[in-house]
């Protein structure tokens, strides 16, 4: 009821002075709150939400904040042209919209966005009540309205040396069952560029077995915050095989969160052939080598054993 008894009012803006953007985005929309400051308080002056279906749900995070931008850009069209814009962000967006390297929908969005006098700054503390309240009702609107979808579970492991890696994939089903796949990466490479070899395959293992909502689970921190848009990816491969898992998750509802080493669940040790009857099961392990990165063309051999152990 307090609340309620001291609404804050839409405030006008002034001549010549320069305004603040904060943005919201989440899973299935993006928010934004224009607010000016008097006397050292931000008072609010509009907010603007859009929801977001299709392919817009499955913009990396960094794209989404960028689509916020343009979003509110052309809903308070009047204002980005009347008035410098400050958007208050942790996110590193300008980085994102000025990228020299940026392709496709980001390089219209830049485009679309010079014509604008806006700054980019870090939202070091919120000052006004408003802008609060606006991200604790935003906060609770998204927890409400999220949608939940069953999960399959992804679990990626890559390691390399100067001559060659490995890669380790598990897939877990809905129903429980756990399939693993090791493997052998036979060229040189990265330890970074062996951890996405790994995320692309279980992405590809994932889509083979018809999986349509996945939660990928990783301990590279830096391959998750690419991902996730919280680092720039750097390097022409590097770029390359985000690509490449950008492409894979197009019509997927993927997620991905980093995980301890200690805690990620790696392909058990090959099992020998005399092994199979006390193999569980619900396991199904698929051994290969790469000859060649998934970012050139793919070259694949399946590994043959004298025994047909691998069959269900």
């Amino acid at each position: 009821m307090a609340y309620l008894s001291s609404l804050p009012l839409l405030s006008p803006s002034q001549l010549g002075e320069e305004l603040f953007l904060y943005l919201a985005v989440s899973l299935a929309a993006v928010n934004a709150a224009l607010v000016r400051e008097e006397d050292r308080v931000q008072r609010p002056m509009y907010y603007t939400s859009r929801a977001l279906k299709g392919a817009k749900e499955r913009y990396p995070p960094i794209e989404k904040l960028t689509f916020d931008l343009v979003t509110a850009a052309h809903k308070l069209n009047s204002y980005f042209q009347a008035h410098s814009m400050i958007v208050l962000t942790e996110k590193p967006l300008r980085r994102a919209i000025s990228n020299p390297n940026a392709a496709g929908q980001m390089t219209l969005w830049a485009v679309e966005l010079s014509e604008f006098d806006i700054q980019y700054r870090p939202c070091t503390a919120i000052k006004g009540q408003v802008v609060a309240d606006f991200i604790a009702e935003f906060t609770n609107v998204e927890s409400q309205g999220a949608r939940e979808y069953p999960q399959w579970n992804i679990h990626t492991d890559g390691s390399s040396n100067k001559q060659a890696g490995e890669a380790g994939i598990v897939l877990r089903s809905l129903e429980g069952d756990k399939i693993e796949c090791m493997v052998r990466l036979d060229f040189p490479m990265t330890n970074n560029e062996a951890e996405y070899e790994a995320l692309v395959m279980g992405l590809d293992l994932a889509k083979a077995a018809r999986a349509t909502s996945v939660i990928i689970h990783c301990d590279s921190q830096v391959i998750t915050n690419q991902i996730n848009g919280d680092y720039e990816c750097k390097g022409e491969r590097m770029k390359k095989y985000l690509e490449q898992e950008n492409r894979r998750v197009d019509d997927l509802q993927a997620k991905i969160v980093q995980i301890p080493r200690g805690k990620n669940d790696k392909p058990t040790v090959l099992p020998r052939p005399h092994q199979q009857n006390t193999w569980s099961s619900s396991i199904r392990y698929s051994p290969f080598i790469h000859l060649s990165p998934l970012i050139d063309v793919v070259n694949v051999k399946e590994m043959s054993f004298e025994s047909n152990w691998t069959t269900p």
